[in-house]
């Protein structure tokens, strides 16, 4: 069997790919920074810090340990993450 070559689409989504989970993984600023370069508007820095935890339980180059934290802290605020069968963007409250 021969080595795949990527084509340039494989190539720009593996970089985006790449770049995402670098954002989503560190810090709330870099995720939001990350948002915006793609024009994506968060309507606050609560808004944006929910949509970060919720990424992290949807992306597999997640640590199981801060899949956890996510997952406890988006419980602990009345959200589900996107990881479970019945989620919902809207508190459970």
């Amino acid at each position: 069997m021969g080595r795949k070559v990527m084509t340039d689409l494989e190539e720009k989504i593996a970089a985006y790919n790449k770049e995402r989970d670098k954002a989503v993984l560190g810090s709330l600023d870099d995720f939001i920074k990350f948002s915006e370069k793609y024009e994506v508007w968060f309507s606050s820095r609560q808004v944006a810090l929910i949509s970060q935890h919720k990424l992290r339980t949807a992306i597999n180059a997640t640590p199981s340990r801060m899949r956890q934290e996510s997952i406890m802290w988006l419980e602990r605020q009345g959200y589900m993450p996107w990881n479970d069968p019945d989620q919902t963007t809207t508190p459970k409250k």
